[in-house]
């Protein structure tokens, strides 16, 4: 997860502070996933000319790090390996050019531990720069001092905390692409394709499912629970990316990749109850409420849940104990008894 601890990069033993963001999560940006953005390195060699990066010849290079396939960039954060076999002379960024809209979180070219890092960051922590393919984000100048592939000499981390490219600080400090793969499109193509991808890592959603008291889902029974509900994390095309169950005393807890975008709570004998998710690193509920009347799968309430539900109370039926009491008793007729009056019941709208 993208957080400021990860721009500090302590992995490296260095101090790479940018100074502190104020994260949002908003539903005005969204551009994690919506697109393809690479990490180009782009040689030259002394003479000027264009050099392949998988046979490079010992001699002094122009790297250029161009991004590509993204439409805005908060944070560009790069880290690398690197051998003997190269040595790094200078280092510049994009945070160099005047009004380029980015400055330097910091970089470090950690010859004692072979390392090399990178974080520039947008002038303003609210908002993002916009960028066109083929933007120069770093440029190195490198001694080849073994002739070989680059890509043996200098590898990109693909550690989450170390590569990764925030899009927009309006989607929240937990969204970014990370290094995915280095692809080389074509054996003749002088040049090395980092590919990033979205970091679905996610987080982590608790709660506690408990009995309605009325239609809408806004009150609830503090002792009662809903047990066995199968809790699902729903994705923006509606497909389910993660589930869990809840316990007997009506708690979950749920790794949520960041594609996921609402919970739905199903169980034979509750109304569906969809919740909407913020993003947040941990979001945690105590109480929510569902309407568990449903006793015949039918999406409401109708005649024949109150005699599925009297059967159930006479057999001390799990699913009959709406207080939580450990048994069914007359509280429990009292509470599904709120909800004879009504046939309609429509939820108000629930967000984690």
């Amino acid at each position: 997860m993208k957080n400021l601890n990860r721009i500090i990069i302590t992995a490296l033993s260095i101090v790479l502070i940018i100074t502190a963001m104020p994260f949002a999560a908003s539903a005005e940006a969204n551009t994690l996933g919506t697109e393809s953005p690479y990490i180009k390195a782009v040689f030259t060699d002394s003479n000027g000319d264009e050099a392949d990066g998988n046979s490079l010849e010992v001699g002094r290079y122009t790297v250029n790090l161009e991004l590509s396939g993204i439409s805005s960039v908060a944070v560009f954060n790069f880290a690398a390996d690197i051998t003997d076999d190269i040595s790094i002379q200078s280092v510049s960024s994009i945070a160099e050019i005047e009004n380029s809209g980015f400055e330097y979180g910091g970089y470090k070219v950690d010859t004692d531990n072979n390392k090399f890092v990178i974080v520039i960051s947008t002038v303003s922590k609210t908002e993002s720069t916009a960028v066109t393919d083929g933007t120069v984000f770093v440029t190195l100048t490198v001694d080849v001092n073994t002739a070989g592939d680059f890509e043996d000499f200098f590898a990109a981390s693909t550690n989450r905390d170390d590569t990764f490219i925030i899009a927009d600080f309006r989607d929240g400090n937990e969204s970014a692409y990370v290094y995915k793969t280095l692809e080389q499109t074509d054996t003749d193509f002088p040049f090395l394709d980092f590919d990033m991808s979205p970091d679905n890592s996610g987080y982590t959603v608790t709660g506690t499912v408990k009995v309605a008291k009325d239609e809408h889902g806004d009150s609830y029974a503090e002792t009662s629970f809903v047990q066995n509900a199968t809790i699902n994390a729903i994705d923006q095309s509606g497909e389910t990316v993660a589930t869990t169950t809840t316990a007997n005393d009506g708690t979950f807890s749920l790794e949520v990749p960041n594609t996921a975008v609402s919970l739905k709570v199903v169980k034979y004998c509750v109304i569906e109850r969809t919740i909407t998710l913020s993003g947040n690193a941990v979001a945690d509920y105590p109480a929510i409420p569902v309407v568990a009347i449903d006793y015949n799968n039918s999406g409401g309430y109708d005649a024949t849940d109150k005699g599925l539900f009297k059967s159930k109370y006479e057999a001390d039926d799990a699913d009959a104990d709406l207080n939580g009491s450990g048994g069914a008793d007359a509280s429990d007729k009292g509470i599904f008894k709120l909800f004879n009056k009504d046939m309609d019941y429509t939820y108000s709208d629930f967000t984690l």
